[in-house]
């Protein structure tokens, strides 16, 4: 789809599957990781290796993943922005 539409799709992988999504769920919150900062460190390298619009990063995600997708609209506006959700 991202080829199709003309648009940069990355999919990273949480910590064994998990992402630190803030308050619950999953290895990387039992291990405290700073997923915000890895994904901070993820726009800022896409950013410089691809022509990325800064007001139109968005993250999305499934299940734990979209629980982090979550804490990163609240955390990072400066980085996401939020969108609707798609149910």
């Amino acid at each position: 789809m991202a080829e199709e539409e003309g648009f940069l799709a990355i999919l990273p992988q949480g910590y064994l599957t998990s992402w630190n999504g803030g308050d619950c769920c999953g290895p990387a919150a039992r291990q405290d990781l700073d997923d915000v900062a890895f994904a901070r460190a993820l726009v800022a390298w896409a950013q410089s290796a691809a022509c990325v619009d800064p007001s139109r990063v968005f993250a999305a995600g499934f299940s734990n993943g979209n629980f982090f997708s979550y804490r990163l609209a609240c955390e990072t506006s400066d980085l996401v922005r939020p969108r609707p959700r798609v149910w």
